[in-house]
């Protein structure tokens, strides 16, 4: 059997033709059915009413709104209630000029556009012959008067002048309101009490996603995908944000990167952050003999330094026409990691008389040989724990073309390439319960582009086309073994390991590992492809502000991953160890019910998998949206919207769907995603300073990738990948430090396995993806000065939320009873719970359910003041 599947489909919608019929058909529907709510990926837009000097509204003026650094125009005129609006500005300084037959005219320079926002420009005209107005301010607005969204900005003054202990600019995300960091040390976010895994990044309007493991494009081990020195603004949608953004139960943060103008501009910069005046960690120690048998562990501060360097610099090729942005970014980390035990207090405790007990009567031995023997382990062991060389070296360039074709087409070309190396990198905390050598290598590959065109088809209809190719390609390995691992683990006097790599020794009693990490070797997890295709028709009619389109995602992921290849042992005392270390299969077993049996391994379980290291899959994903800003007054505006996301699933592989368990044949197929939007905005006193806004929106997350791959290949079949458990006592397990090696035609059977069953993994036939209903109101007031205030309500409530649960459970007929030492505080200081260790189906371990079955709620009450 092959180790890769690749899957083709030839189903219409891969059909261009079909797809763009379906989108037409889809969205006259939408247009007929709804009107919806109007916001941009990738750009801003400015508008207001018209008014003379008593307040009466001014038709059919002339608004002009021009570009400060490349001079593009666009050209308006004023309803017959005085309102207009331009869309499609990228983030930028504008100026906008308006005049009208009778009265003098009017231009504000300086007007500052943000993505996803519209800068609210109302003036009151004087009469003909008195002075041109002219306003020079530069404010970024401060109240959001038009639309219900809880989606703040963070700007490139804040990105280059706010501090971060790195250069990931995504980390502002965290200013914001009810977001903040798992606190895992990988930089991942969580947005009103939603998963870390179901947010959406992207960048000048394409997806910026990494689909295998829904994180940004690159991860998080990495320094960043992408230079905060080309970044313009970036703004965190967290509730009732524009229909036309998809795919996020959690939070979306949409990106714009900076473009080139008709002056010359650059910056060079280099930062140094060291933690050479920071505290010590206390949880970072180095434990060493001091006496025979005796150890001690005192607190240090290795080195930790990250020096940033690069340039930007943008331009003209041709003046008004064409224009370059350019950057270049280095990044380097020295951040030695430190190999400790999670408490050395007790890992490397004085043996008591009963482990030595145990320990001389498994082998036979005197007390106090058994003594010298354990000391001696604690003292080899000691070459495992210490400090790790870890770097982590990354460039990125990143360069960028926009080009004004005609006053009416607009075109830019991007391409961001990225390349990171982290020897001994994978894990990034400053310290962890890891041997020195088991902390594995990890590198990434990253390069995409992007393609857009604007079209002005006349001044209230635009359109705006983007194509994105995107690679991700990433990679790890695990390092070369110590002095010890090779003598005791892998190439012993008797014994020389079939892979030439170390197994996982793991010592569960203190939660301490040496060896090969379970998940290495990765020589793609994921290599990821994309392409994508996005449509979107702006259309302004009256008091409406229509916006229509959908878009398209192919994803071609590999994954070559085959966890506990190399085998794992779990050991649940010392003594054991140095057993099974100096003579292995001495050990007696007390099991809780049957016979005492003696001569037994001595690890409490040995795991390893077995199959094709790999798989290749593709995932398609579709969506159509429309919606509209309803002005229905000057101080009242209305955003209804409707999104329809459809995530369509690879067929599973016939060669591994499992006759035995026929929910291995089917994949979720959920057509009923669609997400409704409602809010609304109210200029409470018509001068801008007091707002209420309120909203309430469905939206739909993924279901990632990695999920996907582990219901297609672990499914109990030869040609699948399968992972078996040896306790103690099951028949086949290996001696100790010995591996199982594969068997022939590198199937997942198992010959001799009589005792352990391989696991599956499957999804619930009634499997949906996740839901998320999520409302706010929201009362703003502007003080003047610079400074305003927010008091928010905020509510999250999750629905169809994804959950994992083994069906393959015996009902218990036996009970276990804890007892509490010394009672505490607990009234009844014992606790009876069901013993479950039996299988219903014999023929498999743990037949693991994907369901979509779980709730969460999420409140808050949110209270700012900016200035």
């Amino acid at each position: 059997m092959s180790s890769q599947f690749r899957q083709t489909r030839s189903r219409w919608l891969m059909n261009p033709r079909c797809l763009f019929q379906l989108l037409f058909v889809f969205l006259l529907t939408l247009i007929a059915c709804t009107i919806a709510f109007a916001q941009s990926t990738t750009d801003g837009a400015i508008g207001g009413t018209v008014y003379d000097a008593n307040g009466a509204v001014v038709p059919n003026a002339t608004v002009v709104v021009r570009n400060n650094g490349t001079n593009a125009e666009q050209r308006i005129a004023t309803d017959a209630s005085g309102y207009y609006r331009v869309r499609a500005l990228q983030p930028a300084t504008y100026t906008v000029t308006i005049n009208s037959q009778g009265f003098a005219p009017y231009k504000s320079e300086n007007v500052i556009v943000q993505v996803g926002s519209l800068t609210d420009v109302s003036p009151r005209l004087g009469i003909a012959g008195s002075a041109e107005t002219v306003s020079v301010t530069a404010e970024t607005p401060e109240v959001n008067t038009t639309s219900a969204d809880f989606a703040p900005v963070v700007d490139s003054v804040q990105i280059a002048n706010l501090p971060i202990n790195g250069g990931r600019w995504s980390d502002f995300a965290l200013l914001t309101p009810t977001v903040i960091n798992n606190g895992s040390g990988f930089g991942l976010i969580s947005v009103r009490g939603v998963s870390v895994l179901l947010n959406n990044n992207t960048i000048d309007g394409a997806d910026n996603n990494q689909a295998f493991f829904s994180e940004e494009r690159g991860r998080t081990r990495a320094g960043y995908s992408t230079p905060k020195v080309a970044v313009q603004e970036f703004q965190v949608n967290t509730s009732n944000y524009s229909s036309e953004y998809g795919r996020a139960a959690g939070a979306v943060i949409n990106t714009v990167t900076k473009s080139g103008s008709n002056d010359y501009h650059g910056e060079l910069y280099f930062y140094d952050r060291d933690n050479i005046w920071g505290s010590k960690n206390p949880f970072v120690t180095l434990t060493t003999q001091t006496a025979p048998g005796t150890f001690t562990s005192s607190v240090y501060k290795p080195k930790d330094w990250r020096k940033m360097w690069g340039l930007g610099l943008g331009g003209p090729l041709i003046k008004n026409r064409l224009f370059f942005y350019f950057a270049y970014d280095q990044y380097r980390r020295n951040f030695p990691g430190t190999a400790v035990v999670t408490s050395p207090s007790t890992f490397f405790a004085a043996p008591t008389g009963a482990q030595l007990a145990t320990l001389s009567g498994n082998l036979g031995i005197t007390t106090g040989a058994a003594q010298t023997l354990y000391n001696n382990a604690l003292n080899n062991l000691l070459g495992e724990l210490g400090p790790v060389p870890r770097t982590g070296d990354q460039t990125i360039f990143l360069p960028k073309v926009d080009w004004n074709i005609t006053e009416k087409n607009h075109a830019s070309f991007e391409v961001n390439r990225m390349r990171w190396a982290s020897p001994q990198g994978i894990q990034t905390q400053a310290s962890n319960t890891l041997g020195i050598a088991s902390f594995g290598s990890d590198y990434v590959r990253d390069t995409w582009g992007i393609a857009k065109l604007s079209t002005f088809i006349t001044n209230t209809l635009a359109n705006e086309a983007r194509y994105q190719y995107g690679r991700d390609f990433e990679f790890e390995f695990p390092q070369a073994p110590t002095a010890y691992e090779k003598q005791f683990l892998t190439n012993t006097s008797s014994y020389t390991n079939p892979f030439g790599i170390t197994p996982d020794v793991f010592f569960s009693f203190n939660r301490f590992d040496i060896g090969t990490q379970t998940f290495l070797t990765r020589p793609a997890f994921p290599d990821e492809k994309r392409n994508q295709f996005a449509d979107t028709i702006t259309w302004s009619h009256g008091n409406h502000n229509f916006k229509f389109g959908g878009d398209y995602i192919h994803t071609n992921d590999l994954s070559q991953n085959l966890r506990f290849q190399f085998g794992s042992y779990t050991y649940t005392s010392f003594e054991n160890y140095v057993s099974d270390l100096t003579s292995p299969n001495h050990c007696t077993v007390v099991p809780k019910t049957g016979p005492t049996l003696t001569n037994q391994h001595c690890y409490s379980s040995f795991q390893q998998a077995f199959g094709p290291l790999g798989f290749q899959f593709n995932t398609n994903e579709v969506g159509f949206f429309a919606q509209d800003d309803w002005k229905i007054h000057p101080r009242l505006t209305v955003n209804l919207g409707l999104r329809w996301d459809h995530e369509m699933l690879p067929s599973p592989f016939s060669a591994l769907v499992n006759p035995a368990i026929p929910q291995t044949g089917q994949l979720p197929a959920d057509k009923n995603n669609f997400g409704p939007r409602v809010g609304f905005a109210y200029d409470l006193r018509g001068d801008g300073k007091q707002v209420l806004r309120g909203g309430y929106g469905i939206f739909f997350g993924r279901i990632i990738n990695s999920t996907i791959y582990n219901a297609l290949i672990n499914t109990g079949m030869p040609s699948g990948q399968a992972s078996y458990t040896f306790s103690q006592t099951t028949a086949g397990g290996p001696t100790f430090p010995q591996v199982i090696p594969p068997p022939a035609n590198n199937s997942s059977v198992l010959p001799g396995a009589t005792g352990a069953k391989p696991n599956v993994q499957f999804f619930d036939g009634n499997f949906q993806a996740p839901q998320i209903h999520e409302t706010d109101l929201t009362f703003q007031q502007d003080f003047g000065w610079n400074t305003v205030m927010s008091l928010s309500y905020l509510g999250s409530y999750g629905r169809q939320l994804p959950g994992f649960v083994d069906t393959n459970i015996q009902p218990s007929t036996q009970s276990l009873t804890y007892s509490v030492l010394g009672g505490g505080p607990i009234a009844t200081p014992t606790v009876t719970v069901p013993l479950y260790t039996a299988r219903a189906n014999n023929s498999f371990g743990a037949l693991t359910n994907i369901f979509s079955g779980l709730n969460s709620n999420y409140q808050a009450l949110a209270v700012q003041l900016n200035h």
